[in-house]
């Protein structure tokens, strides 16, 4: 269980190095992400403290990702291209005429050799 939160701890620090190096450039980002390295490592409180926050703020982004995130994409993507091909191809279902369904009867006889190899 330890060995996780240092390891989650861990990963935390080294994306906020890797992102304040590459994109923000602020020198005291950089000293917080040593303050919580430091801390995490004296004190087992403070690392558990730290690991909660991390795994909170890690629930509240995938829940985002599942539901705003995807709803958009859902929206951009499938909406558009299932109209597209309402407009262009017309309905899917095979009910031309005046057929009452899209099930076609089948008169068959099952065999033994049928149910050997369904795949």
């Amino acid at each position: 269980m330890e060995q996780n939160i240092y390891k989650n701890i861990l990963v935390m620090i080294v994306g906020l190095l890797v992102v304040n190096l590459w994109l923000l450039h602020i020198e005291y980002l950089n000293i917080g992400v040593l303050a919580i390295g430091v801390l995490s490592i004296l004190f087992e409180k403070i690392a558990f403290g730290i690991n909660w926050l991390w795994m909170k703020f890690a629930h509240g982004l995938g829940w985002v990702n599942s539901k705003i995130l995807l709803s958009i994409l859902y929206y951009i993507f499938l909406v558009p291209i299932a109209f597209l091909a309402k407009v262009f191809k017309g309905s899917s279902i095979d009910l031309k005429g005046n057929k009452e369904s899209i099930y076609k009867s089948r008169d068959h006889m099952y065999s033994k050799k049928d149910l050997e190899n369904m795949w």
